[in-house]
């Protein structure tokens, strides 16, 4: 975990070693005719989009034709271009400022889950998990996906046990999701570190687990370059221009170091059809290229990592897989294996979490563009009220000492779903923006996205993410207070039809004052 503290150059290193990613590139590199050596500096390649990719160059003082431009190269924008050449559209083109991953998807904690306290979005988790089951095998990637299972662990309180048994009952609706009560016994044979006092019982889920970001969204790219696509890095797009076709005319500048210069900025033109925002962390700064604001918000989300723990590795040694993951309603945080120690990610309170107002209250008013594999320091004070459940829970946590913090930016909004669709009145920019919960999605949205473009409506209703959900009302102020609000009660039970109050009143109508004063 070097890598995730000292920057970008021990990371592309690491990447290269830890995953064997130069297994893959010997393998593909005859067939593109060019060395291993480039494909690890340079996955840019595709004038067409596909003329500037078999001259393994970037189209600099050129114009680019191409149907879809994908602004972002995180694990969402990855799967909205692999996804598009699934289905026919080839010579789409990626844009990433920097290397993929850097941003938000490279340091996260890569759960995969089949639960959701949503309905519809389950087949975005169901599709994803099987997807990323072959990819391995498809790209010769390593994806370090560990199909440990999972257990949510339910509190002995009011409300939750409610809660489990009607999540369970939906679960029915998904065949491929084979979820199931366990009691205190069987919690313990699964996962015998954990201690079962004030807990009811659990959730468990066959087939959940965890993988690597990196891995995975390296993958996606490589299974979506094989299939004709071209990544264009490290480049960003600084404007947007619709056309009266409709369509959008992106310009893209790259920045190049001369020796002992300043960074001196060339571009191309590329004219697409279709623009998706798969920014990230720079979502909003995207969307604003378009005149279109997306109620978002950075936050620091927060997880350890333990040294190794003997009954850790022992587990292991005995049943061949890692331990299931934990979900603990009850200390409102996940953890899971890491190596031969463990991982814990808490969601803190909605007072004690935090923004990064730094950057949101700065002069540019958003994320740097220049960050990459930065990382915050770490805060554990914050953590401790988690932590100190956690080793309640799983008394061996204590003994593997604290080896890292993990404290990365992360984008949010209001409600903690993502803003996905068309844009009203915005003709051919598509959103993809907001996502949490990233690595789950990825797979399954880049799908739905994609056949939702191709048949002109989306495969299933998912209102809950329609990106028209929020106005010109959702303001910054009322964006803060619900993030805050939607970040600490991630782990509270979810109550039918709730209208939780943070940032309210926003809209009042003609007789608001009367009913307030009335009761």
């Amino acid at each position: 975990y070097q890598r995730r503290v000292h920057g970008e150059t021990v990371f592309v290193a690491e990447l290269f070693c830890d995953r064997m990613l130069g297994v893959a590139l010997r393998r593909v590199a005859p067939s593109l005719g060019v060395s291993p050596h480039y494909l690890l500096s340079s996955f840019s390649s595709s004038c067409t989009a596909e003329t500037a990719r078999k001259n393994s160059e970037l189209p600099l003082g050129e114009t680019v034709r191409a149907p879809v431009v994908v602004i972002g190269g995180g694990v969402i924008g990855c799967s909205v271009l692999y996804h598009l050449t699934q289905a026919g559209i080839k010579d789409a083109v990626l844009l990433e400022k920097k290397e993929l991953t850097s941003g938000s998807t490279w340091h996260a904690a890569g759960l995969l889950s089949r639960y959701s306290s949503g309905t519809n979005i389950r087949h975005w988790h169901n599709y994803s998990i099987e997807l990323y089951k072959e990819l391995e095998k498809r790209t010769g990637q390593l994806t370090g996906f560990h199909a440990c299972d999972s257990i949510r662990l339910i509190p002995d309180r009011a409300g939750y046990v409610d809660e489990a048994l009607y999540q369970l009952g939906k679960s029915k609706l998904f065949p491929e999701c084979k979820q199931r009560l366990i009691r205190h016994d069987e919690i313990h044979e699964r996962h015998p570190l954990v201690n079962t006092k004030n807990i009811w019982g659990g959730l468990f889920t066959e087939g959940d687990g965890h993988i690597d970001p990196s891995g995975v969204t390296q993958s996606l790219a490589i299974a979506a370059r094989d299939a004709g696509a071209t990544i264009f890095k490290p480049v960003r797009a600084t404007a947007l221009q619709q056309l009266p076709s409709g369509g959008w005319e992106v310009t893209v500048t790259h920045s190049t170091a001369p020796a002992g210069g300043s960074p001196t900025p060339t571009s191309f033109k590329i004219i697409a059809d279709r623009v998706v925002n798969c920014g990230g962390l720079w979502a909003d700064c995207v969307g604003k290229l378009a005149g279109i604001v997306h109620p978002l918000l950075p936050i620091k989300h927060q997880y350890v990592i333990t040294g190794p723990i003997p009954e850790v590795e022992a587990y292991q040694a005995k049943h061949g897989k890692q331990l299931p993951v934990l979900r603990s309603l009850d200390g409102s945080y996940y953890l899971r294996q890491e190596r031969n120690g463990l991982l814990v990610g808490p969601y803190e309170h909605q007072h004690s979490m935090q923004l990064v107002d730094q950057w949101i209250h700065s002069a540019a008013g958003h994320v740097p563009w220049a960050l990459g594999t930065e990382l915050f320091d770490g805060d554990l004070e914050r953590l401790l009220p988690h932590l100190n459940h956690a080793m309640e829970l799983v008394p061996v946590l204590a003994s593997g000492g604290i080896k890292n913090v993990i404290n990365g930016p992360v984008l949010w909004g209001p409600d903690g779903l993502p803003l996905i669709g068309p844009v009203p009145n915005v003709k051919n920019y598509w959103a993809a923006v907001g996502f949490s919960y990233g690595i789950t999605h990825a797979g399954g949205f880049g799908k739905y996205m994609v056949d939702w473009m191709q048949h002109g409506e989306p495969p299933f209703e998912l209102q809950e993410c329609d990106v028209t959900r929020y106005g010109d009302w959702a303001t910054q102020a009322f964006t803060n207070a619900k993030v805050r609000e939607t970040y600490g009660h991630n782990n509270y039970v979810s109550w039918p039809r709730e209208e939780r109050r943070a940032g309210r009143p926003v809209l009042r109508n003609a007789i608001y004052d009367r009913l307030k004063a009335a009761g």
